[in-house]
């Protein structure tokens, strides 16, 4: 084991990061992992990396994409903040609670 020698893995799918952690797992002393820019930056901002793993993107996504990901991020900051009260969540939103129950569905964030 390396001495303060800390990993940063950063890819949109789980199973590539477990994988990636699980294989470097002797090589440092803390392996974190990041599921896109932002989580890394703050991760990144609360240690000492010396090595930071990505993955290319294998494709160009698309703005509808693209949207519904900024999208389900900011219902679930939100939900954060209200404490998981859906009507403060929809205020926070300027959405309708039935809109709110609706997105949260098609996010899976029930």
């Amino acid at each position: 084991m390396h001495d303060g020698f800390n990993i940063l893995i950063v890819d949109d799918e789980p199973n590539i990061r477990s994988g990636l952690a699980n294989g470097l797992m002797k090589e440092a002393d803390v392996i974190a992992t990041a599921r896109d820019v932002h989580h890394a930056l703050e991760i990144f901002d609360e240690g000492d990396y010396r090595l930071v793993s990505t993955a290319a993107p294998t494709r160009i996504r698309s703005l509808t994409e693209v949207a519904e990901d900024a999208e389900k991020d900011a219902i679930q900051a939100a939900l954060a903040a209200s404490d998981c009260h859906r009507e403060q969540t929809a205020k926070a939103l300027g959405v309708s609670v039935r809109t709110l129950h609706y997105k949260m569905s098609r996010y899976g964030l029930h």
